[in-house]
């Protein structure tokens, strides 16, 4: 059996050439996220950038295959099962800076002769951490189905990462969401001992807190994106961690974002923009609604719905339903670079969240904060994180979730009161700078890597 462990140690990935150039830090980050790269998670890809233009070297663990991208459809069960089972296949990244890690992030089917080494590596070096992190896994998620299954669907393939992550020398590891990826870092820290991290975001935050407090506990510090977030996490955890939780932004590149006037010609129908995934979530039947309302007044307006997903066939006949489907356009998935020229040729974006029917709500949308940077004017839902981004009536206008008349009359409102509303824009853009650039906020991250990874 040595000879086996001893054979399974030789066969794990070598540290590349790339990793053995000298660094500015000897910290090497691990990154654990669901899926890599994933269209919807531009975020994630920003900060390895930003992390990367500090010569901070970061390794990228997907614990599923690489994104199966969901269509009009979504992704069904059956599909989600598939994407377990399947091995790593290439695809074509749709984000113009993924191709660079997507050839070296770190994929793995579900069950390979490595994963099964993985499980007798730490079952005979390590039997109790191993025996521990399953118990406390099962222990801590019973009483959520949807955990407790992805959990143990998820465990050898995360002990392979720990056993790789070992030969790899890294140093901290940071999850990206609440759910299964922060399952993950607790489960390997368990494991090795190596000290994480993770970043809260918002539903994975809100819908389910089973075994939220232990990877709290554990953790060397917890990352929430905004002041509500960390409120929320206290709240339903426990207040003695206040030191432990920080708030950094998610930011975005204000030089990549930036106000290009691009004049429409006279007479041009306003264009309302919308950009993320078609699901409830986003509210997106809230704005066809609003629109509806604006053209029985005969405030007539385009609304361009940028991105795809399960609801879109719905929208669809909604607009339809509402007699207003000749001025929707959807225009499914795009590139960074097609979304920022989206925005440049809009007259305002609207992100109209709510909260779903199966309680999901977002944090702070990158979306709106990518339209203050390029210097459009925002009208959002007061909901969850977003007063946190866009001061009412000073950097954009907020309405109540789920009111189409509010959302109506503050369109109206902007389009009727255009040097008001590039007011607005010219705030929320100092806002953006102020507050939400990814480069300052990349500081703090790493400022919090460098002094608590070892306070455990």
């Amino acid at each position: 059996m040595s000879s086996l462990l001893e054979g399974f140690a030789g066969s794990q990935l070598a540290i590349t050439a790339e990793d053995a150039e000298p660094r500015s830090t000897a910290m090497k980050l691990a990154y654990v996220v669901s899926r890599f790269p994933k269209p919807t998670e531009t975020f994630i890809l920003s900060e390895l950038e930003a992390l990367r233009a500090r010569d901070v070297r970061v390794e990228v663990f997907s614990l599923l295959n690489r994104q199966h991208v969901a269509t009009r459809g979504g992704s069904s069960l059956r599909q989600k099962c598939k994407d377990f089972l399947r091995p790593p296949e290439a695809e074509v990244p749709r984000h113009e800076d993924a191709a660079r890690w997507q050839s070296r992030a770190h994929y793995s089917a579900l069950l390979t002769t490595e994963v099964v080494l993985a499980q007798f590596w730490f079952m005979l070096r390590h039997p109790v951490r191993y025996a521990r992190s399953l118990v406390s896994l099962v222990a801590r998620n019973w009483g959520s189905l949807r955990y407790l299954l992805g959990g143990l669907i998820l465990f050898p393939r995360i002990v392979l990462i720990a056993r790789q992550m070992e030969r790899m020398r890294v140093t901290h590891i940071h999850a990206h969401f609440a759910n299964n990826p922060a399952a993950a870092a607790f489960i390997i820290h368990r494991l090795t001992g190596l000290p994480y991290s993770f970043t809260a975001h918002g539903s994975d935050l809100h819908r389910d807190q089973h075994m939220l407090k232990q990877k709290i506990r554990d953790a060397a510090f917890v990352v929430c994106i905004s002041d509500f977030n960390r409120e929320w996490a206290l709240r339903h955890t426990d207040r003695a961690f206040t030191p432990k939780i920080e708030v950094v932004h998610c930011g975005v590149d204000t030089e990549r974002f930036s106000p290009v006037y691009a004049p429409q010609p006279s007479g041009d129908v306003p264009k309302i923009l919308q950009i993320g995934t078609l699901h409830e979530v986003k509210g997106q039947s809230i704005l066809l609604e609003a629109c509806a309302l604006l053209a029985k007044q005969d405030v007539h307006v385009e609304c361009h719905f940028v991105g795809d997903g399960p609801d879109r066939e719905m929208l669809e006949e909604l607009a339809d339903h509402f007699d207003i489907r000749a001025n929707v356009f959807f225009h499914g998935y795009c590139t960074p670079r097609e979304v920022r020229a989206h925005l440049s040729q809009c007259d305002m974006l609207a992100c109209p969240s709510v909260e779903s029917s199966d309680g999901r709500r977002e944090g702070i949308p990158v979306v709106l904060m990518e339209a203050m940077a390029s210097g459009v004017p925002v009208i959002a839902s007061s909901l969850s994180g977003i007063p946190e981004l866009v001061d009412n009536e000073t950097e954009g206008l907020l309405f109540q979730p789920g009111h189409s008349r509010e959302l109506a009359s503050g369109i109206r409102f902007m389009l009727e009161n255009p040097e008001t509303a590039q007011a607005f824009a010219a705030a929320a853009r100092e806002k953006v700078v102020a507050e939400f650039d990814r480069d300052t906020n990349i500081e703090a991250l790493i400022d919090l890597f460098e002094r608590r990874s070892a306070v455990c």
